[in-house]
């Protein structure tokens, strides 16, 4: 290992994708919805990393003709209130090393396979932790019959407690007659358009 005239090691150079010195992935970005004056971005592959929204914050506020941003790294969104149109927004953000952070996507990712990811994922960390005994349709099941247990007992509402309890059910059943207990889940919801 090589070491500075000090006696001490070199920095490294930053990490990157993959771990990869040097190289910094960038994170796509969504345009989620514009208005006159307010633009929202969502970031779902940067989500909780309060160091790259507060420098994307900084980067878009220095672009003339922005008010003001917020971001929010927990859910990975920007909200940006302008007084500019979006294409001339974007342009002066770009001029500005925006497009050193985020590669800009003008449309949002389809939400169903958002929500199948998510569902495989969800599933997948429910097998792992239970070591197998349970899956998110069990889980999913058994929370529709405790709501209804719930219901009955301090709700008072008893036609609620049995539609519960009935969905809670057939949910059960569906997903055990399409899915017998050991056989892998999820490359299905994958390969599903």
């Amino acid at each position: 290992m090589a070491s500075s005239t000090d006696g001490t090691p070199p920095a490294a150079p930053p990490a990157g994708a993959h771990g990869r010195p040097g190289r910094r992935r960038k994170a796509k970005a969504h345009l989620v919805h514009s208005i006159p004056g307010r633009t929202r971005l969502r970031i779902l592959g940067r989500r909780g990393d309060r160091a790259f929204f507060a420098e994307l914050t900084e980067r878009l506020s220095a672009s003339r003709g922005v008010r003001r941003v917020r971001a929010n790294p927990l859910t990975g969104s920007v909200l940006v209130h302008h007084d500019a149109d979006v294409p001339a927004l974007l342009m002066e953000a770009a001029a500005n090393g925006l497009g050193d952070l985020v590669e800009l996507a003008l449309t949002c990712p389809p939400v169903a396979h958002r929500l199948r990811e998510d569902a495989v994922a969800a599933d997948q960390a429910i097998r792992r932790v239970t070591g197998g005994e349970l899956d998110l349709a069990t889980v999913a099941a058994l929370g529709l019959v405790a709501m209804a247990g719930f219901q009955l007992v301090w709700g008072r509402r008893p036609a609620s407690a049995v539609s519960l309890a009935w969905y809670g059910a057939e949910l059960l059943t569906r997903w055990h007659h399409s899915h017998p207990p050991g056989e892998p889940v999820g490359e299905e919801l994958r390969s599903a358009p």
